[in-house]
């Protein structure tokens, strides 16, 4: 028997600030590629990713992910998507690309390059746009 991941309930309120944080988080990140502070901005993209999702599986299917292992979030994602949705398994993958750098930059002994984190930032920038798109409040 497979092992449920941890969710709790969302409801629109916090449906609405988890896009709010992962708007502020992708801002920030920005403000940190230009600032030339890349693990800053990296780890902020990271979260920016996790609140867009909080704020999709919220909508989608009234729960989010809170387990330590942030790639359950993007299994969530493929758990709510509607039916043949082919984009969201495309978005559930770049969010599993996405936090799967988390430890890397937050608790391994080397810095992350521009490169790694301009990476990171623009991912995070398109996982947000298509959170903004699809989420209606």
């Amino acid at each position: 028997m497979a092992k449920r991941s941890k969710t709790r309930t969302v409801g629109e309120q916090q449906i609405r600030a988890f896009l709010d944080k992962a708007e502020e988080f992708l801002r920030r990140s920005l403000a940190g590629l230009a600032d030339e502070d890349y693990n800053a901005a990296g780890l902020l993209a990271v979260h920016a990713a996790i609140s867009a999702n909080d704020a999709v599986t919220g909508q989608y299917g009234q729960r989010r992910s809170t387990g330590e292992d942030h790639s359950k979030a993007a299994d969530l994602l493929r758990e709510v998507a509607p039916a043949g949705a082919r984009e969201w398994r495309l978005q559930a993958n770049r969010l599993n690309r996405i936090v799967g750098k988390k430890h890397l930059i937050a608790y391994e002994g080397r810095l992350i390059s521009s490169k790694e984190a301009s990476y990171l930032v623009e991912q995070a920038e398109r996982f947000v746009d298509w959170a903004r798109e699809i989420v209606r409040i």
